[in-house]
This record gives C-alpha cells, structure tokens and sequence, in this order.
C-alpha cells in the first residue's frame, strides 16, 4: 500500500480557526503556496505567520495582501 499523504486543501473555514485576534497563523502548516484568495476572504486579518513552510518564493499576487503589516 502506497502511504503517501494527501495534502489537506485550506478553505477560508479551515483558515479561521488559525485567526487569534487579528493574526492569522500558518506557520509549520507544511504549505508550499501562499492561499491568497482564501487569505482575502477574512477581511480582519492584519498580521500573517507563515514560519516554517515549504514554498521557496512569495506567489506574484502576495501585493494583493495590502492590508497585512
């Protein structure tokens, strides 16, 4: 049996429970891209973690994330 792990896909629910006040936590979440659009249906984020990841480069459309300090 083949035991490869399927990637768990971040939806903006899934996205919410890693908010903390206004800080949303993807740190050590094992992602290799940026979810951008899904980042942008929670309008109240400020701050973004995302320590600890896979991606080696921020995607083109990371300038959308204005909101975020």
């Amino acid at each position: 049996a083949n035991n490869i792990e399927k990637k768990k896909k971040l939806t903006t629910a899934s996205l919410k429970n890693k908010i903390t006040e206004d800080c949303l936590d993807l740190s050590l979440c094992t992602l290799d891209t940026v979810p951008i659009k899904e980042i942008l249906e929670i309008p109240k984020i400020r701050k973004l973690n995302l320590s600890f990841n896979l991606f080696k480069k921020l995607p083109d459309d990371f300038i959308k994330l204005q909101s975020i300090t």
